[in-house]
């Protein structure tokens, strides 16, 4: 896919009576997103920050009875499709996309989407083939499932021209302000943060709970491990939920030298070392008489 996606994640900060507000991050489909994941994952464990992992298990707990009858309901509509069976295929596939949009399957497991409309898309090419329709059915997986890309060989040549078609008009979509509100609603968050890149830039929808309200900004991506993990801890700083500890100043280093890489554990340990090996030499060379079988150690730094 010509612009790769590096991630589309969903930051869920919800909020405790006796703890501060803590961020759980989910990452979406997309190639590059497991670096992201590894940077996010670093900022998590400071009682600010849950890792996509825990995120996600929570949100599949959610959503685990919508995407069994999705699946039912793909598997009959495939059958039909290879029975030539036009009508019921397109309308298995569309009724478990409307399940799995219910449910908002594509914030938790966008891969269960994809194919659905995949599917819906096929069903479409049937005889009588509805090209703008099975268009419009990839457009909108596009905008849902970001960073989405067909592996070779693995879509049917008619599909895969319309995918090519698609891809380099359609910019991935910041969810909307109504999902967003069912994933607070879920897990009792007071704000949900998505993250998603276009191009060479990364978008931000931040949704806060208490007002209702949605924002979005958009940044320049670096490519840098270290700076994108400044950049994201800058981009969530305004609504706190970057962690101080982990923030790194304006040309600062992100890492602590480890302290066997300092000079001085090395000649504390020498010293000590040379001293221990002095006093041992005089007390076995001086004569018994004069150390009456005692020996006194005495350091000195």
């Amino acid at each position: 896919m010509r612009h790769l996606i590096l991630g589309c994640f969903l930051f869920c900060a919800s909020a405790d009576a006796q703890t501060a507000p803590t961020t759980a991050v989910l990452p979406t489909a997309g190639e590059g997103g497991a670096a992201v994941d590894r940077l996010l994952e670093q900022l998590a464990g400071t009682g600010k920050l849950e890792g996509p992992a825990a995120c996600r298990r929570r949100l599949q707990i959610v959503t685990t009875d919508a995407v069994a009858a999705a699946r039912r309901d793909l598997a009959r509509s495939r059958e039909d499709e290879l029975g030539m069976r036009r009508a019921a295929a397109v309308s298995g596939a569309r009724r478990a996309i409307e399940r799995l949009l219910l449910q908002r399957v594509h914030l938790v497991a966008p891969l269960e989407l994809v194919q659905a409309r995949l599917a819906l898309a096929q069903a479409l090419l049937l005889n009588p083939a509805d090209r703008a329709q099975a268009q419009a059915t990839l457009a909108q997986l596009h905008r849902q499932a970001p960073g989405w890309a067909p592996r070779p060989r693995t879509l049917h040549p008619r599909l895969l021209a319309i995918w090519r078609t698609v891809e380099r008009g359609a910019e991935p979509a910041a969810p909307a302000p109504a999902d967003l509100h069912w994933i607070a609603a879920r897990l009792g968050a007071t704000q949900v943060v998505w993250l998603g890149r276009g191009g060479d830039r990364l978008r931000m929808a931040i949704f806060t709970a208490a007002t209702s309200t949605q924002q979005i900004q958009s940044f320049p991506l670096v490519q840098d491990a270290r700076q994108l993990r400044q950049q994201l801890c800058q981009m969530l700083a305004p609504g706190g939920i970057c962690p101080a500890a982990n923030k790194v100043p304006p040309g600062g280093s992100a890492r602590t030298t480890p302290w066997y890489r300092k000079w001085w554990p090395w000649v504390t340990a020498g010293a000590v070392v040379v001293a221990a090996s002095v006093a041992v030499s005089l007390a076995i060379t001086l004569p018994s008489e004069q150390n009456d079988d005692k020996v006194d150690l005495l350091f000195r730094f």
